[in-house]
């Protein structure tokens, strides 16, 4: 096996698609049709794809790309980890840690700055977050009570592949996924991204999910410290998947981190 890590770009990305069309959620109940237009979006700053090849056959592969993010009047650059790759016919073999692991040892010696990424399971690293939902809505709830943002850490978008959903309080940036169902039933997701608002999140995202289902099957948003499984449960989200938040740092992180708002599916 050989692990190169890669610098993005217009070469690597088109591979990079070919690869996860025909490898990623291999056997899975669903599966994320990746766009070539979102992995442009998500290495548009710059980033890395982490491979594991087999005789020149990429085998493992992790994409890795930076973005801006935004708290009080701060703005601080993280890496964020994309799609986790394993080819087909090299599953159980511990692959998706091994390229994990080469590519972040590479990228924090160089660069020096958190790496985050939401996972399902079999990725060891420091867990910020543990079992937490994933939950997905068709028929939204009204809130019954109001519940406020402690700290707005969100992300400061680049391009114009997001959408934006604004009100006088706040707003969503979003972005429409492609989803097989295990059935074979192609829908159209809405996955929440990051929000900012000064009041009630719950009434935000609401509101917003109103508008997004007049183009959109379902909405999709990650549990986090702030967003608690009951207050999305009782806006009419329910449980899709649990997944595991993890951060790999070479310094200690401030714990405003803690209430991390910015998930890519």
């Amino acid at each position: 096996m050989k692990f190169d890590l890669i610098p993005s770009s217009a070469a690597t990305t088109a591979e990079l698609h070919v690869f996860l069309e025909a490898h990623y959620n291999y056997g899975a109940s669903f599966k994320v049709n990746y766009t070539q237009e979102y992995l442009d979006w998500f290495f548009k700053e710059g980033g890395f794809i982490g491979a594991l090849s087999d005789n020149g056959k990429w085998v493992a592969v992790f994409c890795v790309s930076s973005f801006l993010l935004r708290f009080g009047n701060e703005e601080g650059a993280v890496f964020n980890s994309g799609p986790l790759c394993v080819h087909s016919e090299y599953r159980f073999k511990g692959l998706a840690q091994e390229v994990v692991s080469l590519s972040s040892e590479q990228i924090k010696l160089k660069y020096k700055l958190p790496i985050f990424g939401a996972g399902v399971k079999g990725v060891d690293k420091n867990t910020l977050f543990k079992n937490f939902g994933m939950y997905t809505c068709d028929k939204p709830i009204a809130p019954k009570s109001k519940a406020f943002s402690s700290y707005n850490i969100f992300l400061c978008p680049r391009g114009d592949f997001l959408n934006k959903f604004s009100t006088d309080e706040g707003f969503i940036y979003y972005y429409t996924q492609n989803i097989e169902t295990r059935e074979g039933v192609a829908q159209k997701w809405s996955v929440v991204t990051s929000y900012y608002t000064e009041g009630c999140w719950k009434d935000l995202l609401y509101k917003f999910s109103l508008e997004a289902l007049k183009e959109t099957d379902k909405i999709l948003i990650f549990e986090n410290i702030e967003r608690k499984s009951k207050d999305l449960k009782g806006l009419g989200y329910e449980h899709f998947a649990s997944y595991n938040f993890y951060v790999d740092s070479v310094k200690e992180l401030p714990p405003h981190l803690l209430y991390y708002n910015f998930f890519v599916f």
